[in-house]
């Protein structure tokens, strides 16, 4: 019985923080107009880390290959699921577009012509966000989006941008990281992993325990170092203090510093002086009771000379001399 108690006890502290993290990852990589060589494996790689830092990952595994249908539903699901107060993390690689205020997350079956048809036949962000801070409004909400790739539309326009906006007006609670900055294509990386989720898996696996916004910064640096500025990740941010993938190291100390008043010196009418200063103790205690040593000494010395010399001037002259070691 001791036993049982004592394992128990031992694995309440890793049940405590792991309980509230949950993750949904999707990676979208078999489209039939526009293979993408990465998302799958980077879907698959992100599920394990997240597993590992103690993630409950929707399903058990990433959600890979979806449409429209799929998309929906799976996050309503993963949504639904989440308790209060949770960690939900949203995890999508694969193909993005933006069109005006909205960003959209392109199914694999999307026969996408032109962009009047997003809305009907793509995923908007802003709808996935929103699903979540519904379903989890007192909790933290984070969306990782690795999908600011080329344009996969048949038709080409002149005025559309490459890579994602900033959604800007978040509701509170909300962190979204962005592979590249507007206006840039995310890298599908020559290796393994896109270029943004190769950079994201290191930070989370030596730097767990930094807060989202630095660890994204990160990120950030190391994939602008990688690319040679072609690329450059962003985030937007509405999370209210600290959160880290992991436990985080050092929670950032926000307090106002309290000034303590000086002490009121006591008056006159008291009978009371105020506190000396004990300032100094040490080896000036030493060499203040020295001076003051000396101090008293002169004092007594000038005080035998004046009596010595009396009050008159008719008064004989006595020669006194004085001679003090100095103390040891």
């Amino acid at each position: 019985m001791q036993k049982c108690l004592l394992l128990v006890l031992f694995l309440l502290p890793v049940c405590g923080y792991s309980a509230d993290r949950y993750a949904l990852v999707i990676g979208n990589s078999n489209y039939a107009s526009d293979l993408l060589l990465n998302p799958a494996n980077d879907a698959a790689d992100m599920a394990v880390q997240l597993q590992q830092l103690g993630y409950k990952v929707h399903g058990g595994a990433p959600h890979l290959d979806l449409d429209r249908l799929g998309i929906e539903r799976t996050v309503r699901a993963f949504a639904n699921q989440l308790p209060s107060k949770a960690h939900a993390l949203f995890y999508y690689a694969g193909h993005g577009m933006t069109s005006g205020s909205d960003n959209y997350l392109i199914p694999i079956n999307h026969q996408l012509e032109d962009l009047e048809a997003l809305p009907d036949r793509a995923v908007s962000l802003r709808s996935v966000i929103n699903r979540l801070k519904n379903a989890n409004p007192d909790g933290v909400n984070i969306a990782l989006i690795d999908a600011c790739r080329d344009s996969p539309l048949k038709k080409s326009y002149r005025s559309l941008r490459q890579g994602l906006n900033r959604l800007n007006d978040l509701p509170r609670g909300v962190f979204i990281g962005y592979a590249a900055d507007v206006g840039q294509v995310a890298e599908d990386g020559l290796g393994r992993n896109g270029t943004y989720t190769a950079q994201l898996l290191h930070v989370m696996r030596n730097h767990p325990d930094e807060i989202i916004e630095i660890a994204h910064k990160k990120v950030a640096a190391r994939v602008f170092d990688i690319t040679s500025g072609a690329q450059f990740p962003v985030s937007e941010n509405k999370v209210y203090g600290n959160w880290c993938f992991g436990p985080c190291a050092k929670p950032l100390d926000t307090t106002v510093p309290v000034v303590q008043p000086a002490p009121v010196a006591r008056t006159a009418s008291t009978g009371t002086s105020p506190p000396l200063s004990t300032t100094g103790i040490g080896s000036a205690e030493t060499t203040g009771r020295g001076n003051l040593l000396w101090v008293g000494l002169g004092i007594v010395a000038a005080a035998l000379i004046l009596s010595s010399s009396g009050g008159s001037d008719s008064s004989p002259q006595t020669n006194f001399s004085l001679t003090v070691e100095p103390p040891q």
